[in-house]
């Protein structure tokens, strides 16, 4: 079995730190956004991988070099090894400034403080100048020798790759200028079909002996110093990666690795939303009902019914009878049904949507519940995929609740101006409002933690356990849906509270959910 490198395990570590700070924000992956302290351990992966990339990269530039022995025609021009091994060792070159760019900026990333207010502006070029300031903790972590390693003042390999790139990149390249690769050229340009003629037996054996010699003294040189430079750089960033490793603390253990890995799987399952309907979970005195408000349905819609789909508590089998409504959507080809009256029955409220409407941005909300909560009854099976909707989270939860406030407005006025409303009507408007109030509660957690259910049982369980605080006013609205009605003063009093709080969370949503779009 072969033991992963120092630069691997770092890589490794810095990925599983990442992985764990995603466990400590989900609110912010449900939004696809990042924390400040987020984005900065990102980069310190993000760098280690390029690093790491760099160096196998530089490896497999060296192998490729080693390989050539063949012409390669391209465009009817005609490249002679030397030429394409010239090639390669120019490709070379780069991959090791590569490597101490990719370096410098792993080191500079990970020696930042992370919990920080501001965004940290990364240097647009980066030598060991940019570390003068941070002398006393590289001295402290071990690497400061390390980092000094590439200098390009020095005479190691390291140092004479660096200045031959320099020369290579900006200046005019010398790797075709060396002395045994002009004998190289000029062999083969005496051995050519326009000049051997003019040579003797002696002068072409000569020339060919010259050709011969000099490209086995200059491939050699060249492999060989690539080789040492490869070398001494591997055990540069063993170094460097061991000592970060030590010093931070990173964590490299599998037991470890595999603490934040089951977290952060079990932190994603609270992503997936399951629709739990079924047909086999309607009650059968409720079924009977169902059947027959479709028969009429159909009926009254003929052809120009498009799909009738049974949402909520029904189709999950919570149905509780003097609590529980029974929630269908129906859509058809027309939208002259749209303005339909959505309470056709004390106990079934309808949503009517033309399919164009259905299907709009604005109606979003109700294909997600169609989707995540509901059963297809009748007709047309709408294709959702999880991807046309928002992870559990702040988008979600301002997407189911981008009416809740205006509704429970309406509501409000609504009892207020009742004359002596009776204990049926109050009862009525109580669970009205307080489906709404448990849902926004539910919505405001889901934005804090991301968790989603349609479950109303479940719902309230998390709330209860999200907002301690709140407690009271949650279990009073418990009570209410499971059978207590307030009286009208009480009611409008309720309310007023409730939207009082309301308005900031969700002005502080929508602010949030802002800023994640302007990144």
């Amino acid at each position: 079995m072969i033991n992963d490198s120092n630069l691997t395990k770092l890589k490794t570590g810095l990925l599983f730190l990442d992985f764990d700070q995603i466990n400590k924000e989900p609110e912010y992956e449900a939004m696809g956004r990042q924390t400040k302290k987020h984005s900065v351990i990102s980069k310190r992966y993000q760098y280690a991988q390029d690093l790491e990339r760099s160096f196998i990269e530089a490896k497999l530039t060296s192998k490729l070099l080693l390989e050539v022995d063949n012409l390669i025609n391209v465009d009817e021009k005609i490249f002679e090894p030397e030429e394409i091994i010239s090639y390669y060792d120019g490709i070379f070159l780069e991959y090791i400034h590569q490597i101490k760019d990719k370096l410098f900026r792993l080191i500079w990333w990970i020696i930042q403080k992370d919990d920080v207010k501001n965004k940290i502006e990364e240097p647009d070029s980066i030598n060991l100048g940019n570390f003068k300031s941070y002398k006393d903790i590289l001295l402290v972590i071990g690497i400061k020798k390390y980092l000094e390693d590439w200098n390009q003042g020095l005479s190691s390999g390291i140092a004479t790759a660096l200045r031959k790139r320099t020369q290579h990149h900006h200046f005019i390249s010398r790797l075709q200028l060396n002395e045994d690769f002009q004998k190289i050229r000029m062999s083969k340009s005496m051995l050519s079909s326009a000049s051997i003629g003019y040579l003797s037996e002696y002068g072409k054996n000569k020339m060919k002996q010259i050709g011969e010699e000099s490209y086995k003294k200059w491939r050699d040189d060249v492999i060989n110093k690539q080789k040492n430079t490869l070398d001494q750089i591997e055990s540069n960033l063993e170094n460097v990666s061991k000592k970060l490793i030590e010093f931070y603390k990173f964590p490299i253990e599998p037991k470890k690795q595999a603490e934040i890995f089951n977290t952060y799987a079990e932190q994603q399952k609270k992503f997936d939303i399951e629709n739990s309907t079924s047909l086999a979970k309607i009650d059968g005195a409720i079924k009977g009902l169902i059947d027959t408000f479709i028969l009429h349905t159909k009926s009254f819609f003929k052809e120009q019914l498009v799909s009738i789909y049974l949402v909520g508590s029904v189709p999950r089998g919570e149905f509780v009878l003097g609590s529980s409504d029974i929630n269908i959507v129906i859509i058809t080809n027309s939208d002259a049904f749209d303005s339909f009256p959505s309470r056709m029955d004390p106990l079934i409220k309808v949503r009517f949507f033309s399919e164009n409407s259905f299907l709009s941005e604005n109606n979003k909300k109700w294909r997600f519940i169609c989707w995540s909560d509901g059963l297809l009854i009748e007709g047309k099976q709408f294709k959702f995929k999880k991807d046309d909707f928002p992870k559990p989270g702040t988008f979600l939860t301002l997407l189911l609740n981008s009416n809740t406030i205006d509704e429970l407005e309406e509501l409000k006025h609504k009892v207020a101006n009742l004359k002596s409303p009776s204990r049926k009507i109050m009862r009525f408007f109580c669970l009205e409002a307080v489906k709404l109030m448990l849902d926004f509660g539910f919505g405001v957690a889901m934005a804090n933690k991301p968790f989603y259910s349609s479950s109303r049982k479940v719902k309230i369980e998390y709330v209860k356990k999200m907002f301690p605080s709140a407690l009271r006013q949650t279990k009073t609205f418990e009570i209410i849906y499971k059978g207590a009605t307030v009286n009208q003063k009480d009611y409008v009093f309720m309310l007023d509270t409730f939207l009082k709080n309301a308005r900031k969370n969700y002005t502080k949503l929508s602010e949030v959910a802002q800023s994640a779009v302007e990144g």
